[in-house]
């Protein structure tokens, strides 16, 4: 019910207005409506806005008329959290924090681990260093110029020497985005091949990724093929007797 007094009529609760200067001192001009602030806080947490994009509280600025989100629990509970990592409030809408992005499938799938710019990306080799891929392919590096959230490669020697690859078949250097047979220490320091069978020799050219290769005596000399078996001589592709 509006009221009137000697400066002209007021409007009461849910009376339309177009301010606040329309409304009862107690109230606000909010959606066209004048009501309490905890009617306006409550219009906004019934809305699409605050399920879909954390604002779920009416801006405190009483000359707006819109939803802000006003903690980091009015996004943390909104589905721009559970799908784009904005868990975060900040000058009244939900962006991506600086915790937000750790917990995320894109963290542990992809390395998408440091938030920058509003958003979650490769930030570091730590990020990378996590992943199975990392593990399993040596992709423990991140990407010097990450588009648009960045990836993990291969992107140093030590990204390949932690890999059975290295051990089993001397593909211990990294060179453009893979594991592969690169210098002597690739086969001499690391290669199984080197102190079994004499193979020490690496050959950069060899195939896609190079290999390690017999083609010097003294090395079958030093391998377990010559302790073992007399095969002391390099003949072709191996030691012989």
């Amino acid at each position: 019910m509006a009221l009137c007094l000697v400066g002209g009529c007021k409007a009461g609760k849910g009376e339309p207005c177009a301010r606040n200067a329309d409304c009862l001192d107690t109230m606000r001009c909010f959606q066209e409506r004048c009501m309490l602030n905890a009617q306006a806080d409550e219009m906004c947490r019934k809305g699409l806005p605050c399920s879909g994009l954390g604002q779920c509280a009416a801006d405190p600025d009483l000359g707006s008329d819109r939803c802000v989100a006003s903690s980091h629990a009015d996004c943390q509970q909104s589905e721009v959290c559970s799908e784009a990592a904005r868990c975060s409030a900040f000058d009244g809408v939900c962006t991506v924090g600086e915790d937000d992005c750790k917990p995320t499938s894109g963290c542990k799938t992809m390395g998408w681990c440091t938030a920058r710019n509003g958003a979650c990306v490769v930030g570091s080799d730590a990020d990378c260093r996590q992943l199975r891929s990392c593990k399993l392919l040596g992709e423990c590096s991140a990407a010097a110029d990450p588009r648009p959230f960045g990836k993990c490669v291969i992107g140093k020697d030590e990204d390949c020497l932690r890999l059975e690859d290295c051990q089993s078949m001397g593909h211990c250097s990294a060179k453009g985005g893979k594991c592969v047979v690169a210098k002597e220490a690739d086969c001499r320091l690391h290669y199984v091949g080197c102190k079994q069978f004499g193979a020490c020799t690496a050959m950069p050219s060899e195939g896609s990724s190079g290999r390690c290769k017999v083609t010097k005596d003294e090395d079958c000399r030093q391998s377990l093929a010559c302790k073992v078996r007399g095969e002391c001589r390099a003949v072709g592709p191996a030691c012989a007797k």
